[in-house]
C-alpha cells in the first residue's frame, strides 16, 4: 500500500507508472501549492477560501482524499487514452465513494482493478492510485482497464529511465511541464 512510503517513494512510484513515449507530462507538486496558497490550516488540513470552494464545487478534488504529500502527474500518453492523470489517494474507498456518488455509477472489477466509466472518462484505482483517463476513441472497458493497469503496474519503460524527462519534472517549481516535440 503506498501510505507506507515516504512522499519521495510515492513521486518515483507515480513516474515509474508513465510511459516513456507519453508525448507530455505535467507534475503538480501539491504541497508546495496547498503551503504557498496558505490552504492548510494549523492541523495540516487543507480548507479553501470561500471564493475557491465555489469553484472545487464542480470537481472532486476535495471529496476524493488526495495525498496532498505526492505530486499529481498528468500526462499524454500515445494510444488508447487522449490524457491520464495519476494521482496518490489516502483512502481508495472514500475515494470510489466519492466518485460513485459525482458520476452516479458503481466501479467494478475489471482486469482485477477497480474500474468506473462515465462517458469517455475512465476511472481505475489500484493500490491507492487513482487513474483518470479521458479515451481516445470509444472502447470496450476491458481494453480501457488493461490499458490503466499496464500504467499502474509499470509494464513499460517509464519516464522515470530518461534523466532528461525526470530533470525538467524535478526542477522546484510547483508546476513542471515536459513536452516531447520530436513527434
Amino acid at each position: 500500500m503506498l501510505s507506507m512510503f515516504s512522499c519521495t517513494d510515492i513521486n518515483k512510484q507515480l513516474e515509474e507508472m508513465i510511459p516513456a513515449d507519453s508525448r507530455g507530462v505535467v507534475r503538480i507538486d501539491v504541497k508546495s501549492v496547498i503551503e504557498k496558497g496558505q490552504l492548510a490550516d494549523e492541523d495540516g488540513n487543507v480548507v479553501f477560501p470561500q471564493s475557491l470552494k465555489d469553484v472545487m464545487s464542480m470537481t472532486l478534488l476535495r471529496k476524493i482524499g488526495i495525498d496532498t504529500d505526492a505530486n499529481i502527474y498528468c500526462f499524454v500518453p500515445k494510444n488508447t487514452f487522449s490524457y491520464a492523470a495519476l494521482i496518490a489517494v489516502n483512502d481508495a474507498d472514500e475515494t470510489k465513494k466519492a466518485i460513485e456518488k459525482q458520476s452516479g455509477q458503481k466501479f467494478q472489477t475489471i482486469e482485477k482493478v477497480d474500474f468506473l466509466r462515465n462517458g469517455a472518462i475512465s476511472f481505475v484505482i489500484d493500490d491507492d492510485i487513482l487513474f483518470i483517463g479521458k479515451e481516445a476513441k470509444e472502447d470496450a472497458d476491458s481494453k480501457l482497464a488493461l490499458t490503466a493497469k499496464g500504467y499502474l503496474h509499470k509494464s513499460n519503460a517509464s519516464i522515470a529511465e530518461d534523466a532528461s524527462i525526470t530533470e525538467c519534472l524535478h526542477k522546484e517549481n510547483d508546476v513542471n511541464a515536459y513536452i516531447n516535440v520530436s513527434g
